[in-house]
Formats: C-alpha cells, sequence, structure tokens
C-alpha cells in the first residue's frame, strides 16, 4: 500500500510540473520508470480564459520516448464542481442549464400540487428550485442584463403558484412571501465570501484582496482596492488576481 500511495503521489507531481512547463509548444509527461501512466488514458483536455487579440496558441501533449503519444484536444467549456466555466467567463451555457433545472422542477411542482400554501410553498421552493439557481454563485454572478433578467424570471413564474397572490405584481409577492430578489441574494452571497477571504480562510490559499488605506478620501477601514481594468470580463469578475 506505502507503495501504491508513493508512486501516485509520484505520478502526481510529474503531472504538476508538467501542467505548469512554460517552455515549449509541446509539454512532455513522463510517469515512473519512463512510462506514461502505464498504457492508461490521460483524459485531459486544454483551455483558456484570456482576451482573443492576446491568445497565444500552442499545443499540448503527451510525450513518451521523444514520441508524441497524443495531443490534448482544445474545449472552450470547461465542467469543474458542477460549473460550466467558458473561455469568455461569461458563464452563459452554465446559467442556462441551471435555468432549465429549475424550470423542469417547476414543472414537476406545479404537476404534483393543485393548491399550496404560503408555507409549502416557501418549503418546496427554497429547497428544490432556488438551490439550482444559487449554487457557486460567487462564481458565475453575471453582469449582463439579459442574463440577470433570465434567472429573475424563474422566481417572478414560481411566485405565481400560490392563487391567493397570482394577480399580485412581482414587487408584491415578495413582500407577501419575504423574499428578496436573486440578484439581491448573489450579492450578499459576495460579501460574505468576501469577509470569509478577508477574517476566515487561510491567506495562504485564498486570493490576496488588498484594502485600500489612503486617508485622503473618506469611508471605513475595510475597503477594498480596485485595480482599473479595460474590460468588463475582468471589472466584474469576483477576484482579479
Amino acid at each position: 500500500m506505502e507503495v501504491i500511495i508513493f508512486k501516485l503521489d509520484y505520478d502526481s507531481s510529474f503531472l504538476k510540473l508538467w501542467s505548469m512547463d512554460p517552455q515549449g509548444s509541446t509539454r512532455s509527461f513522463q510517469g515512473v520508470h519512463g512510462s506514461v501512466a502505464k498504457s492508461k488514458e490521460i483524459l485531459c483536455e486544454t483551455s483558456h480564459a484570456l482576451n482573443k487579440s492576446c491568445l497565444i496558441t500552442a499545443d499540448y501533449g503527451v510525450v513518451s520516448n521523444n514520441f508524441v503519444i497524443s495531443i490534448l484536444e482544445r474545449d472552450s467549456v470547461t465542467k469543474d464542481l458542477g460549473i460550466h466555466i467558458d473561455d469568455c467567463l461569461l458563464f452563459k451555457d452554465h446559467i442556462y442549464e441551471k435555468i432549465n433545472t429549475a424550470r423542469k422542477m417547476l414543472g414537476i411542482v406545479k404537476r404534483s400540487f393543485r393548491d399550496l400554501d404560503k408555507k409549502c410553498f416557501l418549503l418546496i421552493y427554497k429547497s428544490m428550485i432556488r438551490s439550482h439557481l444559487e449554487y457557486g454563485s460567487c462564481i458565475w454572478n453575471p453582469y449582463k442584463i439579459g442574463l440577470i433578467d433570465d434567472l429573475e424570471k424563474v422566481q417572478k413564474q414560481a411566485t405565481k403558484l400560490v392563487n391567493a397572490c397570482e394577480n399580485l405584481d412581482y414587487s408584491e409577492r415578495l413582500t407577501f412571501f419575504r423574499l428578496p430578489t436573486l440578484i439581491y441574494r448573489r450579492f450578499r452571497g459576495d460579501m460574505i465570501e468576501v469577509y470569509k477571504i478577508l477574517n476566515v480562510y487561510d491567506c495562504n490559499i485564498v486570493p490576496n484582496l488588498s484594502r485600500n488605506i489612503n486617508p485622503i478620501t473618506r469611508g471605513h477601514l475595510f475597503r477594498l482596492q480596485v485595480n482599473f481594468s479595460k474590460l468588463d470580463v475582468r471589472k466584474y469578475l469576483f477576484c482579479t488576481e
């Protein structure tokens, strides 16, 4: 067992060095004894999230004994921990996938319950519908108006399931259910995550959020330094470092 654990750790170390190697257009990775994962396929893909005009094209592959075994395929969308990350960092595919999932759950609730009261609706909505729209929102929180409105439409449609407030306006339905808007909850989640980064998490494994200590301007002592950005994708990103 110790030999197997050492071998896996040894191979993972080589894989880490291979992925961080900046030299050359073709990266080589060789495991223990010069073999590549013992003739097993390595399921990897390459993707980028850069400005199109500054994109550096390079081929990544697996090389053994100066022989190219395979070239890794390029992919514009990568899924990691349930979140689809695209090369433009708009997260459009992920957002619409979650919207479709929430609408499917909304349809199931609508077909399964004939008459919902306020208490039952809140329990079902928060656990089965809204949870899909908020998973990992600190990463994919959109800044485009179209995506924000499409997410909010799901809650607008869901709040009409209760017959008592079907004919009310959206703001009145939110007051009736004592629910905030989805965009408010996403910004609230961002503020909670910033507090955890500054005060709870280990400073060695989280992004560096520098504070603005300029004494000229008025304000509190917990203001963050906002760096200048030319593109909206970096301006509205949760962390730019």
